[in-house]
């Protein structure tokens, strides 16, 4: 899914339709990206139950390489497999 914002009022102008852009070994999660930052950082959340785990990717490629940047543990786990937003 791609956003398209308004650059005056930075709110969502439209949503075009989903691009592939890689492929996992896990079944559910998300990842978050930024679109108004213009960062390429990616955050992962693998799975999509009793996990806690989020970790932030410079771009793209250290995805794919599985290299992340950061790793981050929340104080409570996360359960869900769509609509994460991340600030």
């Amino acid at each position: 899914m791609m956003l398209f914002f308004c650059k005056d009022c930075g709110i969502i102008s439209s949503i075009g339709g989903a691009e592939v852009v890689g492929r996992s070994s896990v079944m559910f999660g998300a990842w978050i990206k930024d679109p108004a930052s213009g960062s390429a950082q990616i955050w992962v959340m693998s799975n999509f139950f009793e996990n806690r785990v989020v970790e932030e990717f410079a771009n793209l490629r250290d995805v794919t390489h599985q290299r992340p940047r950061l790793t981050y543990e929340l104080p409570y786990d996360w359960a869900g497999g769509y609509g994460f937003s991340r600030y």
